[in-house]
């Protein structure tokens, strides 16, 4: 038992309030349970070049998952391309099909297409005037969503005339109310946290599940980036 307490030797550190804070965090992030196990892990890490010895499985584990998080938040955005170009693909596929096959018009009566046309457009414009009314209510609209919208491009076009601010993020269009997205938008320039996950659950606490649900889209179109020497989140959005 004797020889085994030899095998240690302990240490006493004086720290102000302000890094100790700053350790907690960073222990926290990187997956320790107390900032004193991290700190022992950045010592014997520095002296050996190597980790810790004794490193828990489940300290082990988070960070890890960190690790794998940060890889995908840079990867996400190059699959997220090779997914468009794959969607538009096969899009030309299906133009050049069906222009290969006859197709036949039959006759109709001018009257009654006028009065579809009336009815459609009517029908148009009260769903534009409801997404309006919603987009106001609800703050955010995802075309995936809205599986009545016939014509995305013009109906999301409309609704950016009408003041709401419109992203394209990949192949999706999605509406966001003006007010609402200044608030997103000053709400994501004051996080200093550099994972995804944990701005994501930020947001959400502060401004609801919708906000998360933009900025993790963003983030994986490449949209959305934190740039290390800022300590900030930047939205590379077109003018």
């Amino acid at each position: 038992m004797a020889d085994e307490e030899d095998k240690y030797v302990y240490i006493k550190v004086r720290l102000e309030r302000a890094d100790y804070e700053r350790l907690k965090d960073a222990a926290a992030r990187d997956g320790f349970s107390n900032p004193t196990d991290y700190a022992t892990w950045i010592l014997v890490n520095t002296i050996r070049g190597g980790f810790r010895e004794g490193l828990s499985g489940e300290s082990a584990a988070k960070i890890a998952a960190s690790i794998e998080r940060r890889i995908m938040d840079l990867l996400n955005p190059y699959t997220g391309k090779i997914d468009e170009i794959n969607l538009k693909l096969s899009r030309i596929i299906e133009v050049l099909e069906e222009g290969l096959q006859p197709k036949s018009q039959p006759m109709m009566d001018a009257r009654p297409v006028a009065q579809q046309q009336g009815k459609a457009g009517r029908e148009r414009f009260e769903q534009r005037s409801g997404a309006l009314e919603r987009l106001k209510s609800e703050g955010v609209l995802f075309q995936e969503d809205a599986g009545w919208i016939r014509v995305p491009e013009k109906f999301f076009s409309s609704l950016e005339k009408r003041g709401a601010v419109v992203l394209k993020i990949g192949e999706e269009y999605v509406a966001v109310d003006r007010d609402y997205w200044e608030n997103f938008v000053n709400t994501l320039r004051s996080l200093d946290v550099a994972d995804s996950i944990e701005a994501e659950k930020a947001l959400q606490a502060e401004i609801g599940e919708k906000a998360g649900r933009l900025f993790r889209k963003l983030v994986r179109s490449g949209l959305a980036v934190f740039d290390e020497d800022k300590g900030m989140w930047i939205l590379y959005l077109p003018p």
